[in-house]
């Protein structure tokens, strides 16, 4: 079994650049499933790395709420 590491440095852009570079490429064979998965990881980082960016927009954008008042 391969090592995982995670590669860091890369902007949103440069990862959908790499995955439309992927969508590209026509791979056919033993290769094909290979492709296929690193296709689906990084369209899965990318969707991650966007909704982090949405949620920190988020939590620029709404005002913190105000303490409950209890009598």
């Amino acid at each position: 079994m391969e090592e995982i590491f995670d590669l860091e440095g890369f902007t949103l852009r440069e990862c959908r650049a790499m995955l439309m570079g992927l969508n590209e490429v026509n791979i056919k064979g033993v290769d094909a499933r290979f492709m296929n998965a690193l296709q689906i990881k990084l369209h899965e980082q990318i969707i991650q790395i966007e909704n982090q960016i949405s949620e920190q927009s988020n939590n620029l954008i709404q005002p913190p709420t105000p303490p409950i008042e209890t009598e």
